[in-house]
């Protein structure tokens, strides 16, 4: 039981740290505008 308690808390914590990762990846982009997306945005072009 103490085991998966533990593994429980591990993936919680995880989930945490990549969302306050997401949310710091997310305000870069915003701060440093298209420098931070490395990949050209595709255009339709008629």
């Amino acid at each position: 039981m103490t085991v998966l308690y533990v593994y429980i808390n591990v993936l919680q914590e995880t989930q945490e740290m990549v969302s306050a990762i997401r949310k710091y990846l997310h305000a870069y982009a915003k701060l440093h505008g298209a420098e931070a997306n490395p990949r050209p945005i595709a255009t339709v072009s008629d």
